[in-house]
């Protein structure tokens, strides 16, 4: 997914990086299961535009007051909601470089296993 931002294109890459830096934001784990809700999208982009910059070597200079004003200027609903698409993509991507318990990569038909309960 391309942005524009500060004036800077950036191409954003889902790295673990994103994860680190979202954690360190707000203080707590990712909760995969709330990514229906706009602050936790909202903070994960931001941490996804950092990332990238920091992995790219470009300056980082964004605040998250910065990066608000840019989604209110920018129609950040549509961003937020390309993003939630682009994200959920990614995810699927690298969950299907998982190997299965036989060791093949699983396909997109594979679905996550579902926990036993005791």
């Amino acid at each position: 997914m391309k942005i524009k931002i500060k004036d800077k294109e950036i191409e954003l890459r889902y790295t673990i990086r994103t994860n680190i830096l979202y954690e360190s934001i707000e203080q707590s784990q990712i909760d995969y299961t709330a990514l229906d809700k706009v602050t936790v999208i909202a903070t994960l982009l931001y941490a996804n535009i950092l990332a990238t910059m920091q992995a790219n070597k470009m300056e980082v200079n964004l605040t998250y007051d910065e990066y608000m004003n840019w989604l209110d200027e920018n129609k950040g609903v549509v961003i937020l909601n390309e993003y939630a698409v682009w994200l959920a993509a990614q995810m699927q991507a690298q969950f299907e470089l998982i190997p299965d318990d036989e060791g093949k990569k699983k396909s997109r038909k594979t679905a996550p296993r579902k926990m036993k309960k005791d």
